[in-house]
């Protein structure tokens, strides 16, 4: 009788939290599930269900996530986390590659070669800030700080010239982080690919639970029990998400 009382209760919560999620929330929960029917990976269609509701709150709580350098300072775009399920750009270069999503080939660049120019974007960024600054602007017309001027110009086209080698790169690298954030199929659809690619790899590195392996590897570690402890919490409303 105890343990029908507790079942009873567990339901109950989860059909309450369900009663919580918005009407857009629902939809596109039910898309992401869809999503791993499509791609004939049922088995992962609520794992990937509950990791957009931790990741975003089912696009809730905003889509570009892991903002900042351990030193406080702020990642350029291509560096952050984006979209409904929290996508790396690298993670992406890596499933598309790696399972061969030829029709997402024209977005792919070479992988992880945006960490070599992300420190001149992240200085370009910085000195065009400072260059379209009102207040230096103001300043340079009334004829003060001019030798700022010429510095943060000058630093402007050093960084402009070494960023031209890799324009080919960014431009494609940019496209993908875009559809990423943008494109909440495609965005799922890798989600989809890594965790798939996480549990594949655990099997075969012979642990008991794959899936849990899985599941804490896409945010970091093989043993993040906080994160695992929400994404089984958030299971229970998906499996009601019909």
């Amino acid at each position: 009788m105890k343990k029908l009382i507790i079942t009873g209760l567990l339901l109950t919560s989860s059909f309450a939290n369900q009663n919580f999620l918005t009407k857009t929330q629902k939809t596109i929960l039910k898309e992401v599930k869809e999503t791993a029917v499509e791609l004939n990976l049922p088995q992962f269609k609520n794992s990937i269900c509950a990791i957009s509701l931790t990741e975003t709150s089912a696009g809730k709580g905003g889509l570009i996530g892991d903002s900042y350098y351990q030193n406080g300072k702020v990642k350029p775009f291509i560096d952050k986390s984006l979209g409904i399920n929290q996508v790396k750009l690298i993670t992406a270069q890596m499933m598309i590659k790696h399972y061969k999503l030829k029709q997402y080939y024209y977005m792919l660049s070479k992988i992880g070669i945006y960490k070599k120019y992300t420190k001149y974007l992240f200085e370009l960024k910085r000195f065009e800030a400072i260059h379209n600054n009102p207040i230096w602007k103001k300043r340079w017309a009334k004829g003060k700080g001019l030798r700022t001027k010429r510095w943060v110009e000058n630093e402007v086209r050093h960084y402009q010239t070494k960023l031209k080698a890799y324009r080919k790169y960014y431009n494609k690298d940019f496209l993908l982080a875009s559809t990423l954030l943008s494109d909440l199929k495609f965005n799922t659809i890798i989600a989809l690919y890594y965790l798939k690619y996480n549990y594949e790899k655990a099997k075969k590195q012979g642990y008991k639970n794959p899936w849990r392996i899985a599941i804490s590897r896409y945010n970091g570690g093989n043993h993040n029990i906080k994160y695992l402890n929400k994404i089984r919490k958030n299971l229970n409303i998906c499996y009601q998400i019909k």
